[in-house]
């Protein structure tokens, strides 16, 4: 990378005999500075969050659940607004909603989850999603209200404009599939309230497929293509800027 005064910049890390080192070069073409600086403080803090991860492949893997490929989970952490990641990458924001055990609870209109992912801000870690993963949650529903209610909301980014998709409940109990905010579809699998459900959203290349309690609900072309990275990513649980009652855990 090149500075304000055509300065080309360099760093590379390196790892020798247990210590970590920063290795730094400035030059112009007429003047080159190197420096070395060791990351002794830094090195503590990447230990400890191979630790944590390591522990927590313990646990989920004790809970019969699989750990391959797992880069994130949201469970009973949290602190106020702050849905905390238990693999210590990317925290949700939670807006007016009750902690509860292994989750939140939402109610009203404003009541939301919000997890993104794929972000460009350099000040926090990062998940970086391909255009392959699944997102599964476990989800409660205490009861329905007289319009389609709002359970996930997805905008997945490309390299243009993003594209939206998602999954409601209605009064009478029935799954709707969104895309691109307009087109529904209503599903026969049915929604029991104050049962726990099991819901799965996958992404695989261009296409979005949905699945709950292990039965596949709908698949769709969302992406125009799956050749250009994907872009940031945002789930939201709960109100995502349509209306609801919505009272889910």
């Amino acid at each position: 990378m090149e500075d304000d005064v055509n300065w080309m910049l360099t760093s590379t890390l390196l790892h020798s005999d247990g210590s970590l080192h920063l290795l730094q070069g400035r030059g112009n073409g007429e003047c080159r500075v190197m420096s070395l600086s060791r990351l002794t403080e830094k090195l503590k803090e990447i230990e400890s969050v191979l630790s944590t991860w390591s522990q927590k492949d313990v646990f989920f893997s004790s809970l019969s659940t699989p750990t391959a490929g797992l880069v994130a989970v949201l469970s009973d952490a949290a602190s106020d607004d702050t849905w905390n990641d238990e693999y210590l990458c990317v925290n949700a924001t939670v807006t007016k909603a009750k902690k509860v055990k292994d989750g939140f609870q939402l109610t009203g209109l404003e009541s939301r989850a919000i997890w993104s992912l794929n972000t460009r801000d350099n000040k926090v870690r990062h998940v970086f999603l391909s255009h392959d993963f699944t997102l599964v949650a476990s989800v409660t529903i205490e009861g329905t209200s007289s319009e389609k209610t709002p359970l996930l909301t997805a905008t997945l980014g490309d390299t243009n404009s993003n594209h939206t998709t998602g999954i409601l409940y209605t009064a009478d109990n029935k799954w709707v599939t969104m895309f691109e905010g307009k087109k529904t579809k209503k599903e026969s699998g049915t929604m029991e309230p104050k049962k726990e459900h099991q819901v799965a959203l996958t992404l695989h290349g261009k296409k979005v497929f949905f699945c709950i309690d292990g039965k596949f609900l709908v698949e769709e072309e969302v992406l125009p293509t799956d050749e250009a990275p994907l872009g940031p990513a945002h789930f939201c649980f709960g109100a995502c800027g349509q209306k609801g009652h919505n009272e889910e855990r």
